[in-house]
């Protein structure tokens, strides 16, 4: 396992494309100095498809649970995308499973 940690603060997909990272558990926080909500959610999200987090907020999944073992983490970091208003941030951590497990 390893862990990823990055802030966001434009619109759009978290991480390149390119990167094929399972996530076994993923943690998004809104910045407490945020004007408004942001929302979490594929590549289709806005304020009416996305999962809302106000301002000082978090959101968790857990992809690992109940299963901690080889099919744990199927959900590639790079399907996570964001929505948010001018200025605003969003922090995330990541737990990423081990390719090689």
């Amino acid at each position: 396992m390893s862990l990823r940690i990055d802030t966001v603060s434009a619109s759009g997909r978290i991480v390149a494309e390119s990167d094929n990272a399972h996530v076994l558990v993923i943690e998004f926080r809104a910045r407490s100095d945020n004007s408004g909500y942001v929302y979490v959610g594929d590549s289709g999200v806005t304020s009416e498809s996305g999962r809302e987090i106000a301002q000082g907020e978090t959101f968790t999944l857990n992809f690992a649970l109940p299963d901690i073992g080889r099919h744990a983490g199927r959900v590639l970091l790079s399907s996570f995308y964001v929505s948010l208003g001018g200025g605003d941030k969003v922090d995330w951590t990541a737990i990423i499973r081990d390719p090689a497990a």
